[in-house]
Parts: structure tokens; sequence; C-alpha cells
């Protein structure tokens, strides 16, 4: 019941913010004429619906990480259902809002009626001059925007696919601690690594977290690009604890991952209860 309801919260924000998205366009459009979600390079890149996708997923995102809910196998639908809701979402402010001389144009015709002749008469804006109507062309452009959004929305998301979760309760976990140790050498940082990887495999994880701790040096500096770390995270629906140590090498303000210097470990905070990882250090 509980995950039930995570998702329908997900589901909840994402839509929050979807529609936000489409009011803001559409004042932005109101007030200056330009349609930012319309907005496209060369009339085939969608960068203005792309845009919009990252600020209507935002919702999606961070009530995934606030409540604790992974959108799994189920974001590629939650992206496209965000998409349709977006289109509809901004024809409907414009349907709703428009008048024509004088007179309310919903009460003159349907929805259906209105987004069916917009689609089938639509032109091209290009710096303030309008081509003339490019018919059935205004389908393609719709799709576009839809493809747009879409991607836009999932390339905030697909960041939440990579962060590790529980398989059985499929919940984030939540870091308990975390432990840094800076190398000069690559050479240092492996062989310091291997050593506890293997005081981990022959003598359990406290030796191998102490063993961590008395290696390199927990303060970087300027010559230090290289980093083993090590952090503990912990499932709040089942209590199981992942234990992560990876190198890393750092690369402009990144530190990227060091291919083979790595291990994962899943484990009952019971049969470990040894492993403190409030006080591992920095």
């Amino acid at each position: 019941m509980l995950r039930i309801l995570r998702r329908f919260g997900l589901v909840t924000c994402s839509a929050i913010t979807t529609v936000l998205t489409a009011g803001l366009v559409y004042w932005i459009e109101d007030k200056t004429r330009f349609s930012l979600y319309r907005f496209t390079f060369w009339f085939i890149m969608p960068a203005g619906a792309f845009i919009c996708g990252v600020a209507g997923a935002s919702g999606a995102f961070f009530g995934s990480r606030v409540l604790n809910a992974r959108p799994g196998k189920h974001l590629a639908a939650l992206v496209a259902a965000d998409s349709l809701l977006m289109f509809f979402s901004l024809n409907w402010l414009e349907y709703s809002l428009a008048q024509v001389h004088g007179l309310r144009l919903h009460d003159e015709v349907s929805f259906a009626t209105y987004l069916a002749y917009m689609l089938s008469h639509a032109s091209i804006n290009t710096m303030g001059l309008f081509s003339a109507s490019i018919g059935w062309g205004g389908y393609f452009f719709a799709l576009l925007d839809f493809v747009g959004f879409f991607f836009g929305a999932r390339s905030l998301l697909a960041g939440l696919s990579k962060l590790p979760y529980c398989e059985k309760c499929d919940l984030f976990f939540r870091k308990k601690g975390e432990q840094n140790r800076y190398f000069q050498w690559e050479e240092d940082l492996t062989a310091a690594m291997k050593a506890v990887i293997l005081k981990i495999k022959q003598e359990g994880l406290q030796v191998g977290v102490a063993a961590h701790a008395a290696l390199g040096s927990a303060a970087r500096t300027e010559l230090t690009d290289y980093v083993s770390r090590l952090d503990i995270c912990q499932c709040n629906g089942c209590a199981i604890r992942r234990f992560g140590l990876a190198g890393k090498q750092k690369e402009g303000k990144l530190w990227k991952p060091i291919k083979g210097l790595e291990l994962t470990l899943l484990y009952k905070t019971s049969a470990q209860s040894t492993v403190a990882p409030d006080s591992m250090g920095s």
C-alpha cells in the first residue's frame, strides 16, 4: 500500500510541475508573442520543448527523492504521459482563453474542433514573419514538440535510474557514511585498494574499513587527483546495507570511476553491527 502511495505521489508531483510549466509557457507567449514550447533550431530541433521537458520533469525528480519512489520500469510511461499532458494543457489554455471578435472561442467551437483546425492550419514563425499555412505539416511539428519534451524530461530523470536502490523494497539506498582517501599516483591508489579488498574478503568489513582509514590522505591537495571512496548506504524498508568501494580520478570538475577498482557488497545490519559508518570519518 505504501509503495502505491509513493507512486501516486510521484505521478502527482510530475503532473503538477508539467501543468505549471504549461501555464508559464502560455504566460510568456501571451506577454511576448514568443512560444518557448514551439521554439526550434533549423525547424527540426525542438530546443524549446526540450527545455520545457526538463522543467516539467523537475517535480518528478524532486518528488522521487523526497518520497523515495523510483520511476523504475515505468519511467518511459511517466515521461510519455507528461508529454501528452503538456501538449493538451498548453493547447487547452490557448483555447479556453482565446477570443475572436469579442466572443470566447470555447463558447463557439469544441476543443477537438479547435485542435484539429490549429494543427491542420499551422504556419511557421521565422523572426516574427509568418509563413503561409503548412497544412498537415502542423501534425509533424506537434509530434516534434512531443519528442522534444519527452527527451528533455527523460534526460533529467535518467539520472535516477543510476542511483543505487534495494531490489527487494524498490527504494533508494540512503547514505549513512562516507570515507575518502586521496592519493597522488594511480599506482598507489591501485595498491591500496587491492589491499583493502583483500582484507575485506579475508577478514571482513570491519577490518577492511579500518585498513582503508589508515591509507592515503584524508584531505585533498592540488597534487592528489586520485581518490578511494568508501560509502555505506541503507535501505529504509528492510535495513539492508550497501557497502561500496570505488577508485576515481579527477578530470576537470568531475571524479571519473576507474574501471576495475570497485567493490559492492550487501549485508544485514545485525550481521555487521561492528561496521559503524557514522564514525568512519571523512
